[in-house]
């Protein structure tokens, strides 16, 4: 019942955005592509006190990852992204959307992995932002070679 209610909260979400979005649940994590955007969002039980640093990126062969793990979960929250690739910049922003639904009290840990990819051999400008409520915060900046 949890899956379908949230398929279909994304499902909603996916269609009235602007642009064309791909949203998949595979394996108990929700998957949407939007252009060179692959965001996979995660959640699994958490203990307290565990301190998650900045989001981390990788280069790899035409794609570069932006991995990051914090408090929450996918019945909390909503994640949705996009990346605006430059010449020499990656731009990459992820929304965090609360739902207005009632939750486990269970402490979780919410993951999510953006692989950008199709991209040319070069060094890029990586920003990434994160979005929640309206209060934007660049939570990494890096420069990062493609190779």
């Amino acid at each position: 019942m949890f899956r379908a209610l949230l398929l279909a909260i994304v499902f909603v979400s996916a269609c009235s955005s602007a642009s064309p979005l791909e949203v998949q649940v595979v394996d108990d994590a929700i998957v949407t592509t939007n252009g060179p955007l692959r965001l996979t969002v995660t959640d699994a039980l958490a203990q307290m006190g565990v301190l998650w640093a900045r989001p981390t990126a990788t280069a790899s062969q035409s794609a570069v990852s932006v991995t990051n793990t914090r408090y929450g979960s996918t019945c909390l929250y909503a994640l949705t992204g996009h990346a605006d690739v430059g010449t020499s910049t990656i731009t990459l922003v992820i929304a965090y959307s609360q739902r207005l639904t009632s939750c486990t009290k269970e402490l979780r840990s919410l993951t999510y992995r953006a692989d950008i990819s199709g991209l040319v051999k070069a060094p890029y400008d990586l920003v990434v932002i994160h979005d929640e409520s309206g209060k934007k915060d660049t939570v990494l900046t890096q420069h990062i070679v493609v190779p």
